[in-house]
Order: structure tokens, then sequence, then C-alpha cells
């Protein structure tokens, strides 16, 4: 390591004196958020430095960030590390540690960080009276001023009266990382970050280990101070953590392990901050698991048994009242119980049962309770009478490929007596779920338990009634309430069914459905909602559709407030709970979820947020996979019904029509990644990927497509190779540079029900869409030359139910021999495939036939018919999510 120092360099330091440690590494090296922050300082700044820490490699990026600190008004020293965050850190302990001076403070920001004009100047300030071990600096927020202080984020230690903070008897987890905690530099002394924690909680173990070797364990709050991470923390950023298997082994057994058995001592527990600190960080690997966009867990990494392993031992180290006060802001239900319960292998069931729902056109109630270990046996006295549920199932939550609790759903007569029977016991039932209860009520958490109440407000302001009725807005709401509630309006659209596939485009299963309503079905009501001026509105003019609903205006808004269903092959809020419709009132109407296609991965964390009236599906298997018992998706038959997509009846149609000449194409039609979408601007679309040539998704299938192998099987069977790629991925297209023989198509270009038919072959990576060339017999080549990173949490899918291997319908390969190969055997075949994949295709559906809208629209009139007595709805067993391929 070598020291250059600037001119400005401080010599000495005084008790008190602050350092700033920079870190300048890799592909952050360059950012200059915090630098410039630090340049901006005003104030008393003396007794203040900067260490700017420089890795291996990062030296030219870095120029320019150093070139602004050596001209601020801050003493700054650089210091040369090897590469690594933490390296760099410890570089800079090993550099203080070698100065002669006396005891001072450290500070760890990110580069990410910015400081408020005079922070630095305020926790100087603080720390030169302060007696704690550390120092913690107010977050704060970005205002056109500047960083200032946030009053919102007056949480956590900050709600406190007090400045100091002793962890001993309030505990708080205050340090997920160090970016805003000032150190003394005469207790860290010898202590350096382990650097076998880079996966994490690094700054945590590090913490701990500072806070024990204090003499106390107290800690100044700087609220004159203000500091805030400039950027949000992205799904990338929550990605890298988990990247690589380290994370899952090394941090649980090195960091959270290592810093329990550390922080107990002879005592036999750590102290409630430290388990505080550890189960915070543990719960991100659960959140992982719970978030909509798939981030790396122990399963896809292949070390899911270790990883359990090592958290029941955590678990274990954990006192049971610390458990019991994981907060619900922080913790998820099934988080807290997976932790409490799940992983201990409790046997124990949710007390209160929950009174969820009610179906009142139905005479339904749903009721729910969560359990752990084996099922409690279970009776439902309806009437004093011992009666089973109308509809039923449980649900399995898991976590990294293990079942660690289970819910209970079950939707009984709402007009019966009802009483829940556990073991042999009756149960309370209960409209909400039991509060939250803890052991200890420390100060922090009294506060947070009424953070946000208000008193009832008494008077409202004269200028709010005025601008309230001087906004048009708040009228042209009430008019259309009120237009909506009339006799001619109920008269002309009550009972409506409002059809709606995106705002701004259709073609997909509602406009199939909706003109199917208007051939066969002229006593329902059917509008088709579309934004107005979209290339699809002005296509279904031209065809003299009638019905058209523009979307957003009145009579939309009148339609949709006298609708009795809503029918989409969406579920986004634009659909269910449109912005446009809430100043005018609450619709009831039924929601049908259509799908857009086949659910073949697993949708429940995204799909588990909504709530249908009817949630349609097309295979035996996907039926299973949702309504099932042991699914993890919440919904039950009284949703769910299996009919097929509305549009596969113009499919088979076009099929049965073609003539032998139609079938003449090659069709390579891929999905997406997640990872080739450019950041989004401001206008709503995307920054293209200068490299997205050079990426394995693109090289894969220009190879492909470039292959003399594959056009010589076109030019002997006398078929063209078409390339329909994700609309995601069509702006992309000039980059990929592809043979001028090629046929390029497009969604929005080209009919795709219409391609299908004309295809021989399908090569896909995992394109739903495979399912309609199934549904018309077309053999499917699955060409995953990347699936150990798309299941691995590269893009947006978790391995479902359904194996490519075992019940796809077609080969699947992972190189490009393998592809054109495969490609050649199912032209050697006549273009039909094997017997097996063949065999799979019938055995996928249970009609492939034109009458699925016509099962659609009797699935939809029954959603209001009430079961007669006795009735008991049941649905085959869900199979397992597949575990994740192996690279």
């Amino acid at each position: 390591m070598t020291m250059q120092t600037s001119s400005v360099d401080s010599t000495g330091a005084a008790a008190g004196d602050l350092v700033v440690v920079i870190v300048l590494d890799g592909g952050t090296a360059g950012d200059a958020r915090l630098a410039r922050s630090l340049v901006g300082q005003t104030g008393s700044l003396e007794g203040i430095s900067v260490v700017a820490v420089v890795t291996e490699g990062s030296a030219d990026a870095s120029a320019p960030v150093l070139e602004m600190l050596r001209g601020g008004p801050l003493p700054c020293v650089v210091v040369e590390a090897s590469a690594g965050p933490l390296a760099a850190r410890n570089a800079a302990l090993d550099a203080l540690a070698e100065r002669e001076a006396a005891a001072g403070w450290v500070i760890f920001p990110d580069c990410q960080d910015e400081f408020a004009p005079e922070a630095l100047a305020a926790l100087r300030s603080a720390v030169s009276r302060s007696t704690a071990a550390a120092a913690l600096v107010r977050p704060g927020k970005v205002h056109a001023s500047g960083v200032v202080g946030d009053p919102s984020r007056e949480i956590g230690p900050f709600a406190a009266q007090s400045d100091l903070v002793d962890l001993e008897v309030r505990a708080e987890p205050v340090a997920s990382s160090l970016r805003r905690v000032a150190l003394r530099t005469d207790v860290t002394g010898e202590l350096r970050f382990d650097e076998r924690l880079a996966a994490g909680f690094a700054d945590q173990a590090f913490f701990v280990r500072y806070m024990l070797a204090a003499r106390d364990r107290t800690i100044t709050l700087v609220r004159g101070a203000a500091q805030v991470r400039s950027s949000r923390v992205t799904v990338p950023d929550l990605r890298a953590r988990f990247a690589q298997p380290a994370a899952f082994t090394t941090v649980l057994r090195e960091g959270h392990l290592a810093t329990l058995a550390a922080a107990a001592g002879t005592s036999g527990a750590a102290p409630v901050w430290v388990q505080q600190l550890v189960l915070h960080d543990l719960s991100l690997y659960l959140v992982s698991d719970e978030s909509l966009s798939p981030n790396m867990n122990a399963e896809m990494h292949h070390v899911a048994d270790e990883f359990h392993g090592l958290v029941e031992q955590i678990v274990a180290a954990t006192d049971d009242h610390v458990l019991d006060s994981l907060e619900p802001k922080t913790f998820t239900l099934d988080r807290r119980i997976a932790l409490r319960r799940g992983y201990r292998g409790e046997r124990w069931s949710e007390s209160p049962v929950v009174l969820e729902a009610i179906d009142r056109r139905r005479h339904l109630v749903r009721l729910a309770y969560r359990y752990t270990g084996e099922a409690p046996v279970e009776e439902l006295l309806l009437d004093g009478v011992v009666g089973m549920p109308v509809h039923a199932k449980t649900r399995v939550v898991v976590y990294a490929g293990r079942v660690l609790l289970r819910e209970r759903i079950v939707w009984v007569s709402s007009e019966s007596a009802i009483v829940v029977r556990l073991d042999g016991r009756d149960v309370p039932v209960s409209r909400a779920r039991a509060p939250f209860t803890r052991t200890v009520w420390e100060p922090a958490a009294t506060q947070r338990a009424f953070a946000g109440s208000r008193q009832p407000r008494r008077d409202v302001a004269v200028g709010d009634v005025l601008r309230r009725l001087l906004t048009p807005g708040w009228w042209g709401a009430r008019l259309v309430r009120t237009l909506a509630r009339t006799g001619p309006a109920r008269r002309r659209y009550g009972g409506s069914w409002v059809l709606i596939d995106r705002v701004d485009a259709a073609h997909d299963n509602a406009e199939h459905l909706f003109k199917h309503l208007l051939r066969e079905r002229p006593d329902v009501r059917a509008w088709f909602a579309l934004e107005r001026g979209s290339a699809d509105w002005k296509r279904l003019k031209s065809e003299g559709t009638k019905s058209l609903l523009a979307y957003g205006s009145v009579r939309w808004k009148l339609v949709c407030m006298n609708a009795s269903h809503v029918v989409s092959s969406q579920a986004g809020p634009y659909v269910y709970n449109p912005a446009a419709l809430r100043p005018v009132g609450t619709p009831s109407w039924r929601f049908v979820f259509l799908q857009h296609g086949v659910i073949a991965t697993d949708l429940s964390r995204w799909l588990n947020r909504r709530a249908f009236d009817l949630f349609l599906t097309s295979t035996y298997d996907e039926f299973a996979s949702i309504a099932g018992e042991g699914s993890m998706y919440r919904f039950t038959t009284r949703e769910i019904a299996l009919t097929g997509l509305p549009r596969h009846d113009r499919l088979f149609r076009l099929d049965r029509e073609a003539t032998p000449g139609t079938r003449r194409r090659i069709l390579v039609l891929p999905t997406w990644r997640e990872y080739l979408l450019g950041r989004l601007r401001p206008d709503g679309t995307r920054e293209l990927l200068d490299d997205f040539a050079t990426t394995r998704y693109a090289t894969a299938w220009h190879e492909l497509l470039a292959d003399p192998r594959l056009r010589e099987l076109a030019r002997q069977h006398d078929a063209s190779i078409a390339f329909m790629p994700h609309p995601n991925i069509q702006p992309y297209l000039d980059q990929l540079d592809l043979p001028a023989d090629v046929e390029v198509l497009t969604y929005g270009g080209n009919d795709i029900q219409e391609v299908l038919v004309s295809a021989q072959v399908v090569v896909t990576d995992l394109s739903s869409i495979v399912f309609d060339a199934a549904y018309i017999g077309r053999p499917v080549v699955y060409y995953q030359f990347d699936r150990d990173e798309v299941f691995g949490g590269s893009h947006t899918v978790r391995q479902g139910y359904f194996s490519y291997t075992d019940d796809g319908f077609g080969p699947v390969v992972t190189t490009l021999d393998a592809a054109i190969e495969s490609v050649a055997e199912i032209a050697a075949s006549g273009f039909v495939g094997s017997e097996e994949h063949r065999a799979r295709m019938e055995a996928a559906f249970p009609a492939r036939d034109e009458h699925s809208c016509e099962r659609v629209i009797l699935a939809i009139e029954r959603i209001d018919v009430v079961e007669p007595p006795g009735t008991h709805v049941t649905a085959p067993d869900a199979r397992p999510n597949r575990p994740t391929p192996v690279a």
C-alpha cells in the first residue's frame, strides 16, 4: 500500500477530528456524487479531512473525482488498495492507524451518498462533545435547495426524545450499513472488515465487534446533519448481493452465526440488539422469495440444504421474545411465522381463524388460517352439523425450495352458523387477524405503534372547501356519478360486460371473446374498451365494429359504473382499479381474468396480490397448479375454471381451413430477457443497450439464424426462415445484422395466429406462445442456451410445475448443434414431431376445438349461481414447482 498526500493534507489531528472515507472502486470509481457534496461543505470545517481509497484498476476512472476533492476545502489523503470495497476500507483503517494522531472519528459513506452542506460541520461538532461509542447521522431527503433533513424520517432511533441511545436499554437495529455511522478510531484499533463477507453483512459484523469493544453501547443521534442516498436501490442491486452461493453459506456461517456467538460470550445468548441486527439481515433472504421479480435464492444456487441448516442454527440462537417482537411493517406475516415456527419444526396453528371475505351473491364466506408442522384435524360445524366446505385448499408457502408453513383456505355457506374445530377444540373466528403483540415494548416500538396516528379532524378549512369547489375535475366526477345513477343510464348500460385487453392494444383474448359475443350472444351488452386513436382502435373502427368505448371517456365511466362484469386478458390496475374511475365511485362489477396465455412458470407472488371473481385456465396441469391442493396460489375452485383461451377458437379454425401450402416457415420465436431492458426514460420509452449485439442472447439467436445448415434444411423442404422476436426485443433488430433471406416478423405488423398456422416447426426458448402452437399440433424445439441464467434470477420467471424436458412439446437443447439437429429430425418426420411429444399435446388440453368462447361465457354466467346444499368442489393436487435446472 502506498499513500499519497495532497498539497492540503493535514499532518496531525486533534481529539474529535473527523475523517470521511471515500472508496473509489471498480464501476463506481467515477461516481462524483459523494465527492461533489464533500467539496460543497460549508460551516466550520476545521478538523475534518478525507481519505480517498483508490483500488487496483480504478486509477483512470477515479482521476476526475480525485481532482475535484483536491480542489475542495477538505484536506485529502489518497490511499491505494487492492480491489474490493472491504479491502479499500481496511486500507483506510491501516492508514489511519499509521498516523500519529489523537483519538478521532471515521465514517464510511457510499459513493452514492450526499451530505447536506453543513452536515459534516454539524457532525464534527457533535462528536467532539460526545462521550458515546458511535454517532448516527440523520437520514435526509433531496430538496430543490439540496440535501436537507427529513422530518418524515423521525423513525427508528430518531423517534426517541433523547439524543443518546443505549442499545443495552433500547435495542435498535441501527446499522444495516455503516453509511451513516461515525466510529471512534481508538476503538477501531486492530478491527478490520471481514473480506469473506463481501456478499453481505460485513458492515453489521464490524459494527457488532466495534460496539462490543467499546466501553459502552451508546450512540449519539446527530439531528443537525443530514445525509441521503441519492439513488434508489434497484432490483439489479438486490440481485448483486445474492449472485454468488457464498451469500447463502459463508455469510450466514461466518457472518450471522459467528456474530451471534461472539456477542453471546458466556451468557448463552447475544444481546437483543445483536439478534435484531442478524434477523433483519436474514430477512432479506426471505424477501427474495416474496418479491415479484425473482432474486437469486439458495435453491437456485443448489445450496438449499446447507442454507436451511444454517438458518435453523441462527433461529435456535435467537430468543423467543425477539422472534415474537418482529415488526409487521418489516417482516411479513409469512416471514414471521417461517422464522418463529417453521424453522423450529413446531406444530402450530393460527388463532383466531380469520373471516377474510364474503361473496354475497353466491352466499359464501372465506375463512383462512396458517399452520406449521402436521395439519390440524379440521371439522366445520354448519348449523351444528359437521359439513364439508364448498371450495377448499391448502396453500404452501415456500422459501428457497422448502415448505415452511401452509395456509388453509375454505369457502363455506354464509347462510349457516359456523363453528371451526381444530384438533377437537373449538377455535375463535374473527373478522380480523390477531393484533400484533410483543413481550417487551421498547420505547421505539411504542413510537412506531402510534406512528401516523392523528387526532380526528374537527374543522375543515374554508380554503380547502373553496379549492375543491373551484376544481373542474371534482365537479366533473360528481356529474358523472350522478348521471350514472339515473334511470336512462341504468337502462342503457346496466348489466354491461366491459372487455379490455391493454389500454393501447387489443388482438388478445378479450377482443376474441368480444367478437364472439357480438356474433353469437346479442343478448349480452358487450363493450370493448380501448384507447381512442390507437392502432387497434383504428383497425376495429375500419372493420365496422360497434360498441367501442374510448378508455377514460365519460361514456366509458358511465358504462363501467353500471357494468356487471369487467373481462380482461390482463390483471393490471388499469383494468381492475382504473385511476380515472376512482373519483367517480366504486363499481360493483365482477372481475374476470381471461389470461394472456397459459401459465407454465410460477406467478403466484404476483397474482396472489390480486382478487378475481373468475380466473380462467387452459390445461389440466395449469388448472391444478393454481386451484389444486398444495399449490402456491391462494385461489380455489371458486375462482378457477378450466375453459381454454378465447383466441384458441379462431386459431383452431384458421388451422382447419389452411391449405396444404400454408405451412412453409421455420419459425424462430424467442421471448425476451429482463437484463436487455435499458433504463426507463421520462417519456416511458427505454434506452437501448449499446452492447446488445455482443450479449449471449443476441449471439445465440444470430448464430442460429445465420447457420448454413438451417438454411439448407429450409431449401430442402421448400421453407423460409422467419424470425419473430418478443416486442421488447424489436428495437434491437437493426443491431442483429440478420441474413437478408431471414423474414423478420413483428407482433404489430403480423397476425400471430396466421404466423403460427404458417409454421412447420417453432423454435423458441421458453415463450408461452408455444402452447398455442401445441394447440394446433405444431412441433416445437426449445433452444435454452441460457436456462441456468433465466431460472437463476436474471429474468422475471421462476420455475413452476412445468418441466420443459418432461412436459414440453418438443426436444430441449442447450447448444447450437443440438438445435439444428432437432429441427432436422422434425423435418425428417414430415414436420409432425415425435409420437411422445404429440401425445403430450393431446394430453395437455381437455379439448382442442373452437368452443372455448362458449365455455368461457358459461363460466362467467355461473359466477353468481348459488351452489346447491352439500356441494363440495375439488381439484387435482398441484405438482410442486420443479427444481432449478443445473447448468
